[in-house]
């Protein structure tokens, strides 16, 4: 049984300024994250009608990185399960 994986180490860096202006640096991302991170700014930014604080941004970050996280974890479920079905306890 061979399986097919990626590993995916990503990096932000966030800078504000005191005039309020914002700068995110991502590194590494999947196109995955990158898509869904874009996405969520773009919402967000559409429903606050003004410009997204540090904080709103960075939670966005954590969100959708804890997102792809989960997502990853659950894809593997079926993966040790079986595992888990011919492999005797120790």
């Amino acid at each position: 049984m061979k399986h097919i994986y990626t590993w995916h180490k990503v990096c932000f860096f966030i800078s504000w300024t005191a005039k309020g202006k914002i700068r995110i640096l991502c590194f590494d991302l999947p196109p995955l994250l990158q898509e869904a991170i874009t996405h969520s700014v773009q919402e967000a930014a559409e429903l606050s009608k003004e410009s997204l604080g540090a904080l709103a941004l960075n939670n966005i970050l954590v969100e959708e990185t804890v997102s792809l996280f989960e997502k990853s974890l659950w894809n593997w479920r079926d993966v040790v399960r079986d595992l888990e079905k011919v492999c005797p306890p120790l």
